[in-house]
């Protein structure tokens, strides 16, 4: 019972390092302006459990769903049918998100993504072109993106599509080959 309703994928590793905490607590958020949106998140690590812990605390299970980590080639199908990847990679230790496989591949499905301006993120999301670039833990931002992108279906296919065109140019195989 998803048609209709703005559905935001989260795709990672549950651990420090993703946002995990952030993407529930923004969410959160956004169900206090939309009602009618839906969070998949797909991963697996030492957070899942509390993840899932945290949303059943908030009364938010309803508008959730958790999916056990998929192949990076089945994530494809899940992407087609979503419409904003929400990523908000936060630093760790001396770690910064760089090359980010599935923020790479969301767009080259036509995803628009809500990233964090870490690491070289922002070489593969531009920010208001492709998705839009937030600072890290910050929930309230974070929700402020997805009620955006949530509230102007026009605005994702633009940066959906100009994600796409944007792989293609820089990161495609014969891109990278001319190169």
């Amino acid at each position: 019972n998803l048609e209709n309703k703005p559905l935001f994928i989260f795709a990672a590793v549950f651990d420090e390092r993703k946002g995990v905490f952030t993407t529930i607590e923004a969410f959160n958020k956004v169900l206090k302006s939309l009602s009618s949106v839906h969070l998949v998140m797909i991963g697996i690590g030492k957070l899942w459990d509390r993840a899932q812990e945290i949303v059943e605390g908030l009364g938010i299970k309803n508008h959730v769903t958790f999916i056990k980590w998929m192949p990076n080639d089945e994530l494809a199908s899940v992407f087609t049918a979503a419409d904003v990847l929400v990523h908000p990679s936060e630093p760790y230790r001396d770690w910064e998100e760089q090359y980010g496989w599935t923020m790479l591949q969301a767009s080259s499905s036509g995803l628009p993504v809500i990233a964090t301006d870490i690491g070289s993120i922002n070489e593969t999301i531009l920010d208001e072109k492709t998705g839009i670039l937030i600072e890290p833990k910050n929930p309230d931002a974070l929700a402020q993106a997805m009620i955006y992108l949530a509230q102007h279906p026009e605005i994702r296919k633009q940066m959906g599509a100009e994600g796409r065109e944007h792989i293609l140019n820089r990161f495609s195989h014969q891109s990278v080959a001319r190169r």
